[in-house]
């Protein structure tokens, strides 16, 4: 029983490693200006992926939507 006990924690300890080694606490955010999508950084995500962080590069809402003449005299107290 102690033999089955003693496997069994090896086993566990080697399964918990490993899940800790696919993670990290290094992240990057990149956000872009105006008139981009997140996709300008494509280059940096990769770069730094490489490096071992978590990146993000999120597109803001309504970057990707088409003009809307419609809405040109929509202000903010509209």
């Amino acid at each position: 029983m102690k033999t089955v006990i003693f496997v069994l924690s090896i086993i566990l300890t080697s399964v918990i490693s490993v899940a800790q080694e696919k993670t990290t606490d290094k992240n990057v955010v990149f956000i872009h200006g105006a008139w981009s999508t997140g996709s300008v950084w494509g280059n940096y995500k990769t770069y730094f992926s490489e490096q071992g962080f978590n990146t993000i590069s999120p597109t803001f809402s309504y970057h990707l939507i088409e003009r809307n003449d419609s809405l040109i005299d929509v202000s903010m107290e509209d």
